[in-house]
């Protein structure tokens, strides 16, 4: 079981990283442990590596594969790497709904800060705005992690940009379910 885990550009003051929990003789149940990351390019300042010989279950398989999109070394396929994060958090969606919602966070650093801009593009569009439209109380999560970015003083201009983008998407979205949402009920009142 994870604790403290985070993922936040280091001019945010975050890192990536377990914390010992009391009790386990390892101090990592997931089965890894943070290293410092070794180039000045890479936007987290801790990189978490994970045991290869150790199962990880579904929260380990997300935090695993965002941290892969926001270490995406060149010549790795990035279509490959976007593909099984996207996996790995419909698998999370599936099987535990509430883990979703720990992820909603990390999920906008990683649509806002990786490397990559197809990475990000194609997380936002095949992941985020799938989950928006499904599930009210993530799109809900998503937004407030949005506004958050708009009204952080450490976010650039550029960040803030595509965060308001990104934001206004979302409240479309969740505007055109609301519509839905009174219709189905004056719907359902007349018949009544």
């Amino acid at each position: 079981w994870w604790a403290g885990c985070s993922f936040c550009p280091p001019a945010m003051g975050g890192c990536v990283g377990g914390e010992r929990i009391p009790g386990k003789s390892d101090g990592y149940e997931a089965g890894a442990s943070p290293i410092r990351a070794t180039s000045r390019a890479s936007p987290l300042s801790l990189r978490v590596v994970f045991n290869r010989d150790h199962h990880p279950d579904a929260e380990s398989k997300v935090i695993r594969s965002l941290a892969e999109l926001l270490w995406l070394e060149s010549g790795t396929d990035a279509r490959l790497t976007t593909a099984t994060c996207i996996a790995a958090l419909n698998s999370a969606k599936a099987a535990q709904s509430e883990m979703l919602l720990d992820f909603a966070v990390p999920v906008v650093n990683a649509t806002l800060h990786a490397p990559n801009e197809t990475v990000r593009s194609t997380l936002w569009e095949c992941f985020v705005l799938n989950a928006v439209r499904d599930d009210i109380a993530v799109a809900h999560l998503f937004y407030w992690s949005l506004r958050c970015v708009l009204t952080s003083p450490q976010a650039t201009k550029e960040t803030k940009k595509d965060a308001e983008v990104k934001l206004q998407e979302v409240t479309r979205t969740m505007a055109a379910q609301a519509q839905v949402t009174t219709a189905l009920s004056r719907i359902k009142a007349a018949n009544e």
